[in-house]
């Protein structure tokens, strides 16, 4: 089955507040260690390959060619699985009893909401991205705040699925581990716009570093969700597909390219409008781009490229955004 979709209200007031349908996906800083970029480090004590992420590390039980295929197919399955197991545990009233780890789906519902052409095609992606996920497991470490006193460190280690995946005419059946089940269940929720499973790799990793950030600024008190302001470098790190250059050769082509074509695509399907801007959130003309300047003839710099700002703003006004106050 699919996603149930919840419509946004616009007393939110979160960058969402005009696309209307949107999925509710249970978030937390274990499952974001499988998103974004991982760094290799070789293969540990028991055989697994090493990688490390901005959120903890990632271990391959099986890796080979075949897993190095991780990529946003993978993260997308992932988050729709995570639906589909808020959605069929959305009834208990106490977590962490009588948990269903078990979410079923069809195929063709999968490839209705990716609207992607090719059955056979997209069977056989999702078989390669469950094999993924069978073999991995996420290490990271958490902080547990209680009132006045100091957080605590709790370090966690958990497969994600329990055994591998069953088929039958169509339909597939996975199962969670008990401990990731739980750990999810337990986790914040936070909205992706409906767009997110038909997105490009870069519009899609760019939607779900968006949510996050919309859903920690939330957690706090008085941060704005409207206007989402954050750092090049940061961006990146959430994008495996664009790398951070070792040097400034081709910068523009291979970087600033790329990730502006993909906030483009935001742009253009309404999800968000987007502009650099400062730290402060004062947007940036092109003839204040300093690769636009004449007397640096278009040469771009990596180390002052990745400390600019990008602003993300609604595609409609709103009380708190001012539509005028960014440039299109």
């Amino acid at each position: 089955m699919l996603p149930t979709k919840n419509k946004v209200r616009h007393k939110q007031n979160n960058i969402w507040i005009h696309t209307g349908d949107v999925s509710r996906v249970r978030n937390s800083v274990g499952s974001n260690s499988v998103y974004g970029s991982m760094d290799y480090k070789g293969i540990n004590t028991n055989g697994e390959a090493k990688f490390i992420t901005r959120h903890g590390f990632v271990f391959f039980a099986d890796f080979n060619e075949q897993l190095k295929k991780y990529n946003v197919t993978t993260q997308k399955l992932l988050t729709f699985i995570i639906k589909l197991l808020n959605d069929n545990n959305s009834h208990l009233k106490v977590l962490g009893k009588n948990v269903n780890t078990i979410v079923k789906f069809l195929i063709s519902d999968y490839q209705k909401l990716r609207k992607v052409e090719g059955y056979r095609s997209l069977k056989e992606q999702i078989l390669n991205d469950f094999e993924i996920l069978f073999n991995m497991r996420i290490d990271w470490q958490d902080l547990i705040y209680e009132w006045r006193k100091q957080p605590k460190s709790i370090n966690y280690s958990m497969r994600i699925l329990s055994s591998k995946i069953n088929t039958s005419r169509g339909e597939i059946a996975v199962n969670f581990t008990t401990e990731i089940a739980n750990y999810l269940l337990n986790s914040p929720i936070m909205e992706l716009p409906s767009y997110y499973w038909q997105a490009s790799d870069i519009a899609a990793q760019t939607i779900f570093k968006l949510a996050i950030l919309c859903r920690t600024k939330q957690n706090k008190q008085h941060q704005d969700t409207i206007r989402i302001d954050t750092t090049i470098q940061d961006l990146i790190h959430a994008i495996p597909s664009i790398k951070e250059p070792k040097d400034d050769r081709h910068i523009k082509r291979y970087v600033i390219n790329r990730l502006e074509k993909g906030l483009e695509e935001l742009k253009e399907k309404k999800i968000c409008n987007w502009c650099y801007c400062d730290a402060n959130k004062n947007p940036l003309s092109n003839n204040q781009l300093y690769w636009n300047k004449q007397d640096n003839k278009n040469y771009v710099r990596w180390n002052m490229y990745k400390q600019l700002h990008i602003l993300f703003t609604p595609t409609i006004d709103t009380k708190k955004c001012n539509s005028n106050s960014f440039i299109n």
